[in-house]
């Protein structure tokens, strides 16, 4: 609570740093309100907490991706976000049109979440790199973030690391980025466990 309100009335803070701290889904809510206010952070990183579990901090943070027109980098990367929650954010992503750098890898998108995300991707073409790996995507998911690629002009580097795509979603996404005539994609990883099946990336 305190650390919502003194986003919400530093009007110079450009940075914060605030992975780790154990911020459950009470703190997301003031986190996300405070982002509806404060128009002047940039980087905001809330990696390494306890947030998206139940839903409403994820509804509240899409809520605020939707509103905020100065955050450029945000890292989300190793909470719990699944299921609505999941999907509320990505809805947020779609409203954007500020965000270059989003990180959600090591959460719980699974298809519903990588559905969403092909959605934003359609009507967002400022996100510059997307990090989703290690959220439980299978060839479902991939195949509906692929249907968003086709026609995104914007975004470069996708990270999807560690999610069972299997062969046919590697290919769906590859497909879509080859006949997308505006594609900006320069690089690709679909790694697995390295030391099992080794480590792949493509690049265009």
């Amino acid at each position: 609570e305190y650390m919502g309100a003194v986003l919400r009335e530093n009007p110079v803070l450009v940075t914060v740093k605030l992975s780790g701290n154990e911020f459950n889904d009470r703190a997301g809510k003031y986190l996300a309100d405070a982002l509806v206010t404060n128009q002047k952070v940039e980087h905001l990183d809330l990696s390494h907490n306890m947030l998206g579990q139940p839903a409403e901090p994820g509804e509240a943070l899409g809520v605020a991706m939707a509103e905020n027109v100065g955050l450029k980098k945000l890292d989300l990367s190793w909470n719990n976000f699944r299921g609505q929650g999941a999907v509320a954010v990505a809805k947020g992503l779609g409203a954007n049109i500020f965000l270059r750098v989003l990180d959600l890898s090591y959460n719980g998108f699974g298809n519903s979440g990588a559905a969403a995300l092909g959605a934003a991707l359609k009507s967002n073409n400022v996100l510059e790199e997307l990090h989703i790996g290690n959220n439980c995507i299978a060839l479902e998911g991939a195949l509906a973030l692929a249907l968003g690629l086709k026609g995104n002009k914007n975004l470069r580097k996708l990270k999807m690391s560690r999610n069972p795509i299997q062969n046919e979603g590697c290919l769906g996404i590859l497909k879509a980025i080859r006949v997308n005539p505006g594609a900006a994609m320069e690089f690709l990883d679909f790694s697995v466990r390295v030391g099992q099946k080794g480590k792949t990336s493509c690049r265009k």
